[in-house]
């Protein structure tokens, strides 16, 4: 078990995955409210999600937005349980930096060019590996019980 500050490494990803999140935010206001201000997007759509559909170039940092919301919580999990437990190693450490760059992998095809087979692999990869990561923190669990 690792002891004191270097378990706190494992909290980097995590700083740097909230990072990503906050930039992909930024990066939908920078669309969404031009286009809202322009008229190209009128402000009801948002209220029911009824109307013209806003253009791809909103939609997709929307999307990703949302996306980051989805397994990333289950990230953000583990490292707090991690942390609780004393199993956040450096193996953990490394794993969760793997998670990160592939995220910020998938997020910077998703907001450029978005060609969904070239988006799938960093995705497939940090899906891989968060599961790793789980499965690893199950047998940590189950050596110590």
């Amino acid at each position: 078990m690792i002891e004191g500050a270097e378990q706190l490494d494992i909290l980097y990803p995590v700083f740097a995955m909230v990072a990503l999140t906050y930039l992909v935010w930024l990066r939908l206001f920078s669309v969404r409210i031009p286009l809202i201000l322009s008229g190209k997007v009128r402000v009801k759509y948002y209220v029911a999600r009824e109307g013209d559909p806003p253009p791809a170039r909103e939609r997709q940092p929307t999307h990703h937005l949302a996306n980051l919301f989805e397994l990333p919580v289950l990230f953000y999990v583990l490292v707090g349980l991690a942390l609780i437990t004393g199993a956040a190693d450096p193996v953990a450490v490394t794993m969760a930096w793997v998670f990160v760059v592939a995220r910020a992998a998938h997020a910077l095809v998703h907001l450029s060019y978005n060609k969904p087979n070239h988006r799938f692999v960093p995705y497939l990869l940090s899906s891989a590996v968060l599961l790793a990561m789980w499965l690893r923190f199950f047998g940590f669990v189950l050596a110590r019980s």
